[in-house]
């Protein structure tokens, strides 16, 4: 047994299987070497295994550095591309379809002339006394004189110009000399004397005249000026006032069409304009079904409109063009007529005609910013959805609607008072915010400090509210065409004057004085209005915003660059995946053979610890000797020393 052992361990070291696990080197890292070599030359990025297969330094050192300047490139390019991703570019989708039958635009009129100068005299004729009484009483050490054609001849030392209803009686009462040309019953003109009620400042009427070359830049011009304070009456009055002294659609329409049916006073919704008074809307969204469609273009089947603008009663100070504006808008948003109506005058025949497009936006991130939450925008950035009788029923966000609420809400903060050209931001408020008042002062040519505060406030924060302010993500334009053509021709005067009578009292009262043919036509040239709006073409034009660059597009061409400077796939990604891998499990195991072994004090029992020194072969060898003499083994095992 003691010759056996030795030569049991000496058979142990001989053994193959224990040189086919020998331990390998930690400590040079050879085995990761030859793994990253072996990596390297079968990879299926080019500029790799060219490094590794050159047998030059010189090659090896080329093919490094245009290894590197490969790289670079592609870390420029793909953040290039990364930026265009993240900038979240749009691209417009342009095209043309038939929807038949479509929806009808809404179409809004408004006479030129705010009020009716026989409405305001009657209107306010109590007022205007107590007024005029109280003013006589504050005004016993200075008097101001209003000039016939409503200006103000100061003559105090704190001279203001101001206006109420007798002023606007003077100025489109008081007569004025001046040479017209007037059509007679016979043949031709003839110059006559007759007086108008024109807009003549007190310059003109002194007999001074204006060098323009030499005016003051402070000098607010005269149809600014009489506007000034024509808003400063009109706001002081209440708005069931304001309804009454402006022109009634009862009035004005003298006839109503839309295709092959009639339409009456019943399909226009009215609200209150400041700048305009009464306006009324025909198609508003008062409910679904009153909704109008069409299934053909072309004048034949759109709306006629004949309206009586009466000039005779018109407030000249401020209404110095004679017409209607008219606005075509979505029945669910809310007309501007300041900015964007269509002035359509008397005597003519008007011919809009209409190209739809239909445009759909993208919300944030995108560059088009649109509002998507139609609810929070209306409940935050839409004073006209509150205001009944400022506005159509039921009209929904647009970019000029918050535009609008945010310059009166700014206005009402900073000048605590608000504008007079838009109404009221909040009519619950208590108290009510005043309006701000221009009181323009002719000596020192210079407004109230409510009114150069509120100029501030539109210049300074214009720039903020409109970039402020998102595009509703879906609207239907109209672009319009306008054609004009006199009306009515000379064969079709008898007809017209008869039509006229036939549908309006108040046209038929007016054109009792008139009483020639050249009279009649005179009157219905200057107070009638033919309107006819139209779709002109079939079609509907669609402008669709669309993302610009999908994450696609940044996928492909980041792979583009990818393999054009280094030469990868995404089958190169996995070959890496897989290198990595190889780098893992040889670690692993290099951390595994590194265990500390049993120090030799240890109380495990010899066999133990032979058993954890030996191979699987030694193991093998020892049950086989122990199979073949036990009694040897055990002798062994337990000999006295």
């Amino acid at each position: 047994c003691s010759n056996f052992l030795p030569n049991t361990m000496t058979t142990e070291k001989k053994t193959p299987t224990d040189e086919e696990h020998k331990e390998p080197d930690a400590k040079t890292g050879n085995s990761f070497l030859e793994l990253a070599s072996s990596w390297g030359s079968n990879i299926g990025m080019h500029g790799i295994p060219n490094i590794t297969r050159s047998s030059s330094v010189a090659k090896k050192f080329l093919w490094t550095l245009l290894l590197l300047a490969g790289l670079c490139l592609t870390v420029v390019q793909i953040k290039s591309i990364v930026d265009k991703y993240y900038s979240y570019p749009i691209a417009v989708a342009r095209g043309a379809e038939i929807n038949l039958p479509r929806e009808f635009p809404a179409v809004t009129v408004c006479n030129q002339s705010p009020a009716r100068k026989s409405k305001v005299q009657s209107a306010t004729s109590t007022s205007t006394s107590t007024t005029e009484t109280s003013n006589a009483t504050a005004n016993s050490t200075s008097t101001t004189t209003m000039s016939p054609a409503g200006y103000s001849n100061v003559t105090s030392s704190t001279p203001t110009s101001t206006m109420n209803s007798s002023t606007i009686i003077a100025a489109n009462s008081t007569p004025a000399p001046s040479k017209r040309k007037k059509r007679s019953a016979g043949s031709g003109y003839k110059d006559e004397e007759d007086s108008y009620s024109g807009l003549t400042s007190s310059m003109y009427s002194s007999g001074t005249t204006r060098n323009l070359s030499t005016m003051d830049s402070k000098t607010v011009p005269d149809s600014v000026r009489m506007t000034y304070m024509f808003l400063d009456f009109y706001n002081t009055l209440d708005d069931d006032v304001k309804t009454e002294i402006g022109y009634q659609i009862s009035d004005m329409l003298v006839d109503c069409s839309m295709g092959t049916s009639y339409c009456s006073v019943s399909n226009f919704t009215r609200f209150l304009h400041p700048m305009y008074g009464n306006c009324y809307t025909f198609n508003a969204a008062v409910t679904n079904s009153s909704r109008v469609s069409v299934k053909q273009q072309g004048p034949l089947f759109g709306l006629t409109l004949t309206l009586y603008i009466d000039q005779s009663d018109y407030v000249s100070t401020v209404a110095q063009s004679a017409g209607a504006v008219v606005v075509l808008h979505e029945p669910t948003t809310q007309p501007f007529p300041e900015e964007s109506g269509i002035r359509v005058s008397p005597g003519r025949e008007t011919y809009i005609g209409m190209k739809q497009t239909y445009k759909k936006l993208l919300g944030s991130p995108y560059s088009d910013n649109c509002a998507i939450d139609y609810k929070t925008a209306n409940k935050k950035y839409n004073m006209y959805r509150s205001l009944d009788e400022w506005a159509l029923p039921k009209v929904n966000y647009t970019k000029m609607v918050c535009l609008k609420t945010c310059i009166q809400r700014k206005t009402e903060s900073r000048c605590n008072c608000s504008s007079p050209k838009l109404p009221p931001s909040n009519i619950t408020r208590t108290p009510a915010l005043p309006i701000c008042k221009y009181s323009y002062n002719s000596t020192s040519k210079s407004v109230s400090q409510e009114a150069e505060c509120l100029h501030a406030v539109q210049e300074s924060e214009f720039e903020t509210c409109r970039s402020g302010c998102q595009s509703q993500c879906e609207e239907m334009q109209y672009d319009a065409s306008i054609s004009m053509a006199a009306w009515p021709s000379m064969g079709y005067e008898s007809d017209a004057f008869h039509q006229v009578m036939m549908y309006n009292p108040i046209v038929r009262t007016q054109m009792d004085g008139h009483k020639t043919d050249d009279s009649k036509a005179d009157f219905i040239s200057q107070n009638m209005v033919k309107l006819i709006v139209f779709f002109a073409d079939p079609e509907t034009r669609t402008e669709i915003s669309t993302k610009g660059y999908e994450i696609t597009d940044l996928l492909s061409d980041m792979g583009g660059q990818v393999g054009l400077w280094l030469g990868l796939s995404v089958l190169t990604l996995f070959e890496l995946i897989e290198m990595l891998l190889d780098f893992v499990v040889l670690a692993a195991s290099k951390a595994a053979l590194r265990q500390p072994k049993l120090p030799r004090d240890s109380k495990q029992p010899p066999t133990e610890n032979l058993d954890k020194k030996l191979s699987m072969e030694m193991k093998n060898s020892i049950r086989f000797n122990k199979q073949q003499n036990p009694a040897m083994w055990v002798d062994e095992k337990h000999r006295q020393p």
